[in-house]
């Protein structure tokens, strides 16, 4: 099946970088390695990208991960949510803490 003209338009957009390294991302080798080695149309990658950028206190990067992910219209599961959610707790609390 080849993928409508705007999810390619995506694919092609995020595959050149899907999310970046920034100066504050605390695993920089992972971006790398993910637009490099990954298949980006497969949501079980993305979740382990999502997940361990949310572990790792990478909330940013997790969720520009997860919007990167919802452009090439891939759904989400069960195991992505959790992810998203924890990486926006994480930003409530930062932003909280600095009031």
């Amino acid at each position: 099946m080849k993928p409508s003209n705007a999810k390619a338009a995506a694919l092609a957009a995020i595959s050149s970088k899907p999310f970046k390294n920034t100066p504050h991302s605390s695993n920089p080798n992972l971006a790398t390695l993910f637009n490099k080695y990954v298949d980006k149309t497969n949501v079980f990658s993305w979740n382990s990208v999502i997940a361990e950028l949310a572990r790792s206190g990478d909330s940013v990067e997790a969720l520009r991960a997860f919007s990167s992910m919802r452009k090439l219209s891939l759904t989400p599961n069960r195991s992505t949510f959790p992810c998203a959610i924890k990486s926006c707790s994480a930003l409530f609390v930062k932003e909280a803490s600095r009031a």
